[in-house]
C-alpha cells in the first residue's frame, strides 16, 4: 500500500520534483494542482491513477500520471482537497490534504521508494505560500483565515498596503475609501477583481466596490510582473474570490463596533501667529458592523449557496480638514450591502458560478458652519450622497479534455454616483474668503449637484491547452462602458468674496482693503460610453527539468466616445508583450532566480469622455463687490447677464477665463491625430531562497519607465508661434481656447483655425512651437522579503523596500493638488506649469518596512500584530508664474515661490512615521457554538506625525501674480494638513453554528 507521510528530507524532494513537468499558470478566480511520480532511481512512474476530492462539495476529479510520472488538475475552485494515489499490483494511498488557492499552483508529488510503499509529500498549500519556483510574478496570496490573524482594517485597501513596494496614496482622494499606489504609479492607476469580474471606477480608476470582508475567502495582490491575462493597468492588480458553500449546512453571525469613546483625536492646527485654523479634538465617529450569513447545499454534491447580509452604519462628525474652513460636518451612512454566491457542479467537469451583490449605499451629510468660540454649528444644509450598486457575474467553466478547458464569463457592474438635496436647484454656492477664514454662506448643501451613474457590461472567454511541455492559454475580454452624468454648482453658479491685499488688485483697479467676487459657472452634462477590449496568448514553457520561461503578448484596443456616439480617440493594436523566466538553480526547488519584462497599457478614463468630448461651460470671471443681499448674494450680482456665455462684461476686473465653452468640439481639434496610448515598461530580476521547511526569503529589484503618457495641453501659446511663422495673423488667443489630448513633448496634428479665416485647418504645431517636455515618471525599487509560513502555532511575513520615484508627471491622477480628472489634470495644462516639474513625485516612498505576523498563544487565545514604518513624502512649494501669463491664471500651481523656482520635491521630506496594531482574540463555545470575542488597536501608541503639508506658498487673494520678492505669502503655507490617522479600537464577536 502507498504510505502518505511529511518529512523534512521529503519536503525537499518534492520542492524539487515538483516543478519538472509544464506548469500552467492558473486562473485569477481559480487554482491548480500538479505533480509527478517518479522511483527513487529517477524513472517515471505511467499509469497511476490520481483522485483528487473538495472536502466541501465532495467535487471529485480523476488524472492519470503521463509517461514522465505528471499529473495536472486545472481549474479547479479554490478550497481544502484530499489526495489519493492508486496504482494497479500496489495499492491505494491514505489522503492527504491540500489546500488549493487562486492564481497558483499547489503541489503534491509522488516518490517510490519500493514496489510496495509511495511516499506523498505536500509542497504548497499551508496558509502562507512558501515559494514557486515556476513564477516570476511579483505576487502576495493571502486568504481570509490569515487576515483574521491580524489587525487589519476591513477594506481591500489595508490587504494590498501588507504588500511590498505599496503604499497609501495621498489624503486628497480619500473621500470615499483609502487608495494605494503600486508602484510608483498614481492610485488611479490599478484594477480590482471579484471573481473574475472587474469592479474598477472606470470614469477616474480610483478604488472599486466596496464589499465586507466576510464575503471574501482570497485576495491575490499582484504588485509587478503578472501576465497577459490582465490589462488596463499600469499600477497592481487585486483579485478577490467570495466565499462559496459546501455540503454542510454553516450558518454564523459577526458584530463589529468602533466607539468614538476609544478614538484619539488628530493634533489641532495653529497659524504661525496661533490662530487655530484646523480643529480636530472636536471630532467623532462611532462604526457599527453587522453580519449574518448561510451557506450549504441545495442539491447534495451539486448545488451550493453562500448567502451574506451586512447592515452597516457609521456617524461621524468633524471640521473640514481644509485650513482655516469654518465648514463643519456631520455624516449618518446606513447601508445594507448582501450577497449571494450559487455554484452548480453539473458533473465534475462543468460547473456555474453565479455571484451577486449590492454595494448600494446611502449617506446624509450635513454642512454647517462652525463658531471656534462658542463651539457651536449654524446654517446647516442637508445633502443626501449615493454610492454603489447591483454587481452580477455568471461564470461557466469546462474540463474538456485532461488538455483542453474552457472558461466564460459575463458580468455587470453598476456604481451611483450621484449628490442631491432639496437645495442644489435654487441655492447658489457661496464662500466668504474676505477675513482669511472660508465661511460658507447661503442655503446650499451641496459644492457640486451631481446625478450620475456608471455601468459596466463585462464578458471574457479564456482556454487552457496543454500540448507536451507548453501549457497554452488564450483569452478574449471585452468591455462596454457607460456613464451618464449631469452636473452644476449648486444654483448653477458659484461665488467667492476676497478682500484685497497690500498694493490693492488686478493692476490697481482695486486699492488694499477693497473687495470683490469671483464667480465661477460650470454645467457638465451626457452620456457617454467606452468600449474596451483585448485578446492574449501566453505559453507556459518548461524548458528543461529547471528553467520555464513565460512568453506572453496581449492586444489592446480602447474607444472612448462623445455625446453623440462618435469615436474622439480610438487606438488599436497595442501590443503588451509579457514575459518572465525562471530558473530553479541546481534543480532541488531551494533556490530559483527570476526576471520579467512587461510592457502594460493604460485606457483613456471614461471621465476624459465627459470634460474634454461633451459641451462642458466652465469660465470664471471678477468683479467688484458693492455688498451682500439678505440672500448673500452680490447686491451688484451680473450672472444674469453673462450666464451660459464666455463674453466679457463691461463691468468686470479682467478679461473672462474660458475653461471650456460649452460647445462640443470636433473631434479632430480635441485629439492629437499622431496619439500614442500611455504605456509603461517594466523590468524585474530577483533571487528567492529557502532556507528550511519554514523560511524563504527573497531579493527583487524593479525599474518602471513611463514610456508614454496622455494629458490634455492648452495649444494657444504653441498655436500663435505657428501663425506668426506662416500667416503672420495675430489670433487673438486667450490662453485657454484650445485644450488637446496629446502625448506631451511630441509633435502633434490638429484641427484648428490657424490663419484667423473661420475654417479649421490640419497642421502640424512641432514640439517645439508647443513648448512642452516630454512625461516622464519613473521607479526604481529593491525588495527584501521574508515569510515564516504557519508552523507551531505562530507565522511571520515582512519586508524591506528602497524605492525611487521621480519625473514630471505623476501619473493619471494628481496628489499635489486632489485633481482626479484621471488624464485631464493640471500638469500639463501651459508650458509654465511644467517648469521645475521634474523631481521626486509625490508616491516616493524612499524607505518602508513591513512586518506582520501572529501566534496562538493556546488553543482559546491568539494575537496578532502589523508594523509599518516609511519615509515621509516629498515636499513642494506651490506658487504663481512669474512670466507665463497663462498659467499665471491657474493661480498658485506652478513649481514657482515669490517668483524664484523651486523644483519639484526639492524642499526634503515630511517626517517618516511608523504604527503599530494589535490584535487578541478569545475563542470558545456556547451552547454548540464556537463564539470568538476580538480586539484590535490600531496605531497604539497614538503617533501623530504630519503626513502632508499646506504648500501653497503664494497667496492666491488678489487673484495675479505681484511681482518677484513682492508676492505675499500663503499664511497656511507649511502647516500641517493631515497628520497619522489617530489610534481607534476595534471590538468584535462572531458566532459560527
Amino acid at each position: 500500500m502507498f504510505n502518505f507521510r511529511k518529512s523534512v528530507a521529503a519536503l525537499a524532494v518534492a520542492a524539487s520534483l515538483g516543478y519538472a513537468l509544464p506548469t500552467s499558470a492558473a486562473s485569477n478566480t481559480q487554482g491548480g494542482l500538479v505533480g509527478q511520480a517518479l522511483d527513487n532511481s529517477g524513472s517515471a512512474i505511467s499509469q497511476a491513477e490520481i483522485t483528487i476530492k473538495n472536502i466541501d462539495t465532495g467535487l471529485t476529479r480523476t488524472a492519470m500520471t503521463d509517461s514522465e510520472g505528471n499529473y495536472r488538475f486545472p481549474l479547479l475552485p479554490a478550497g481544502n482537497y484530499e489526495v489519493i494515489a492508486h496504482k494497479d499490483n500496489v495499492g491505494d494511498s491514505t489522503a492527504v490534504e491540500v489546500g488549493i488557492r487562486i492564481g497558483q499552483n499547489s503541489n503534491v508529488d509522488l516518490s517510490v521508494a519500493s514496489s510496495s510503499s509511495m511516499e506523498v509529500i505536500e509542497v504548497t498549500g499551508s496558509n502562507i505560500s512558501m515559494m514557486d519556483v515556476a513564477s516570476s510574478e511579483s505576487v502576495m496570496i493571502i486568504d481570509s483565515s490569515t487576515i483574521d490573524r491580524l489587525p487589519v482594517s476591513r477594506d481591500i485597501a489595508s490587504v494590498a498596503l501588507l504588500a511590498p513596494g505599496v503604499n497609501q496614496g495621498d489624503s486628497a482622494f480619500e473621500g470615499d475609501s483609502k487608495l494605494v499606489s503600486f508602484g510608483g504609479a498614481s492610485v488611479g492607476e490599478n484594477a480590482f477583481y471579484i471573481n473574475g469580474l472587474n469592479t474598477t471606477n472606470f470614469r477616474n480608476g480610483l478604488g472599486g466596490s466596496t464589499v465586507p470582508f466576510e464575503f471574501y475567502e482570497q485576495f491575490e495582490v499582484k504588485s509587478g510582473g503578472y501576465g497577459a491575462e490582465y490589462g488596463r493597468s499600469t499600477g497592481g492588480v487585486v483579485t478577490a474570490i467570495t466565499k462559496s458553500g459546501g455540503n454542510d449546512f454553516k450558518f454564523g453571525a459577526t458584530a463589529f463596533y468602533e466607539p468614538d469613546a476609544f478614538r484619539k483625536d488628530k493634533p489641532n492646527v495653529y497659524s504661525t501667529d496661533g490662530n487655530l485654523v484646523q480643529v480636530n479634538d472636536q471630532d467623532e465617529a462611532d462604526n457599527y458592523d453587522f453580519n449574518v450569513y448561510a451557506s450549504g447545499a441545495i442539491i447534495e454534491d451539486s448545488l451550493f449557496y453562500y448567502v451574506l447580509l451586512n447592515p452597516r452604519k457609521e456617524t461621524s462628525s468633524y471640521n473640514s480638514s481644509t485650513l482655516g474652513s469654518s465648514a463643519f460636518y456631520d455624516k449618518d451612512e446606513e447601508s445594507l450591502f448582501w450577497g449571494l454566491n450559487v455554484d452548480w457542479y453539473i458533473n465534475d467537469d462543468n460547473i456555474v458560478e453565479l455571484t451577486a451583490f449590492s454595494d448600494e449605499r446611502d449617506t446624509d451629510l450635513t454642512t454647517s458652519t462652525y463658531d471656534q468660540e462658542t463651539q457651536s454649528t449654524s446654517n446647516p444644509g442637508l445633502s443626501k450622497l449615493t454610492r454603489g450598486g447591483l454587481n452580477v457575474a455568471l461564470k461557466y467553466t469546462s474540463i474538456i479534455t485532461d488538455n483542453l478547458q474552457v472558461s466564460m464569463l459575463a458580468g455587470l457592474n453598476r456604481a451611483d454616483r450621484t449628490d442631491s438635496s432639496e437645495f442644489d436647484a435654487t441655492c447658489p454656492y457661496i464662500v466668504d474668503d474676505r477675513n482669511d477664514t472660508p465661511t460658507n454662506l447661503g442655503c446650499w448643501a451641496n459644492s457640486n449637484a451631481v446625478t450620475a451613474d456608471d455601468e459596466r457590461q463585462a464578458f471574457r472567454i479564456d482556454v487552457d491547452y496543454y500540448l507536451g511541455d507548453h501549457a497554452l492559454r488564450f483569452g478574449l475580454d471585452v468591455e462596454q462602458n457607460t456613464i451618464n452624468n449631469i452636473e452644476q454648482y449648486s444654483g448653477g453658479k458659484y461665488y467667492r468674496y476676497y478682500t484685497a491685499g497690500d498694493g490693492g488688485a488686478f493692476n490697481g483697479a482695486l486699492a488694499e482693503g477693497d473687495e470683490y467676487y469671483r464667480l465661477l459657472e460650470r454645467n457638465s452634462n451626457g452620456s457617454f460610453e467606452t468600449d474596451t477590449s483585448a485578446f492574449y496568448l501566453e505559453d507556459t514553457w518548461q524548458v528543461s527539468d529547471d528553467v520555464v520561461l513565460t512568453l506572453g503578448i496581449r492586444n489592446e484596443t480602447f474607444d472612448n466616445k462623445n455625446a453623440e456616439g462618435d469615436s474622439f480617440i480610438k487606438v488599436t493594436n497595442q501590443w503588451a508583450p509579457r514575459l518572465g523566466a525562471s530558473w530553479d538553480i541546481n534543480g532541488e526547488g531551494i533556490t530559483k532566480v527570476f526576471a520579467h519584462y512587461g510592457k502594460y497599457y493604460l485606457p483613456v478614463a471614461a471621465n476624459t469622455n465627459l470634460r474634454l468630448a461633451g459641451a462642458e461651460l466652465y469660465t470664471r470671471r471678477y468683479f467688484a463687490l458693492d455688498g451682500l443681499t439678505a440672500d448673500s448674494l452680490p447686491t451688484n450680482d451680473y450672472f444674469s447677464a453673462v450666464t451660459g456665455t464666455t463674453v466679457t462684461h463691461p463691468e468686470q476686473l479682467s478679461d473672462t477665463t474660458v475653461y471650456d465653452d460649452g460647445i462640443a468640439n470636433d473631434t479632430s481639434s480635441i485629439v492629437d491625430g499622431n496619439i500614442s496610448p500611455m504605456y509603461q515598461e517594466e523590468y524585474i530580476l530577483g533571487v528567492q531562497h529557502q532556507l528550511n521547511d519554514d523560511w524563504v526569503v527573497g531579493l527583487r529589484a524593479t525599474y518602471r519607465d513611463l514610456a508614454t503618457s496622455i494629458e490634455d495641453i492648452a495649444i494657444d501659446a504653441g498655436l500663435q508661434r505657428y501663425a506668426d511663422e506662416n500667416s503672420g495673423v495675430d489670433l487673438d488667443l486667450g490662453g485657454f481656447d484650445y485644450y488637446v489630448l496629446t502625448n506631451p513633448g511630441n509633435d502633434m496634428s490638429v484641427s484648428v483655425d490657424a490663419d484667423g479665416d473661420g475654417e479649421l485647418d490640419n497642421i502640424i504645431l512641432t514640439a517645439e512651437q508647443l513648448g512642452y517636455p516630454e512625461a516622464e515618471r519613473q521607479y526604481g525599487s529593491v525588495d527584501f522579503t521574508f515569510a515564516r509560513a504557519w508552523k507551531e502555532d505562530w507565522f511571520l511575513q515582512g519586508s524591506y523596500t528602497w524605492s525611487h520615484s521621480w519625473g514630471n508627471s505623476e501619473g493619471a491622477v494628481r496628489s499635489d493638488n486632489g485633481q482626479d480628472d484621471s488624464g485631464l489634470t493640471t500638469n500639463f495644462d501651459q508650458p509654465g506649469l511644467t517648469q521645475g516639474a521634474r523631481g521626486n513625485l509625490p508616491n516616493d516612498r524612499r524607505h518602508q518596512v513591513k512586518v506582520f505576523g501572529g501566534y496562538a498563544v493556546t488553543e482559546n487565545i491568539s494575537v496578532g500584530a502589523s508594523f509599518n514604518w516609511q519615509s515621509g513624502r516629498p515636499r513642494n512649494a506651490f506658487g504663481y508664474h512669474p512670466t507665463d501669463v497663462f498659467a499665471q491664471a491657474y493661480g498658485s500651481e506652478s513649481f514657482y515661490q515669490n517668483g524664484t523656482i523651486v523644483p519639484r520635491g526639492s524642499l526634503d521630506n515630511q517626517p517618516s512615521y511608523w504604527a503599530l496594531d494589535l490584535n487578541a482574540k478569545y475563542n470558545t463555545e456556547i451552547n454548540g457554538a464556537a463564539v470568538t470575542f476580538g480586539l484590535d488597536i490600531f496605531n497604539l501608541f497614538n503617533n501623530d506625525r504630519v503626513r502632508q503639508t499646506y504648500e501653497i506658498a503664494d497667496s492666491e487673494d488678489s487673484g495675479e501674480f505681484e511681482g518677484v520678492g513682492t508676492h505675499p505669502s500663503d499664511p497656511y503655507y507649511g502647516l500641517a494638513d493631515n497628520h497619522q490617522t489617530p489610534r481607534y479600537v476595534r471590538l468584535s464577536a462572531s458566532m459560527r453554528f
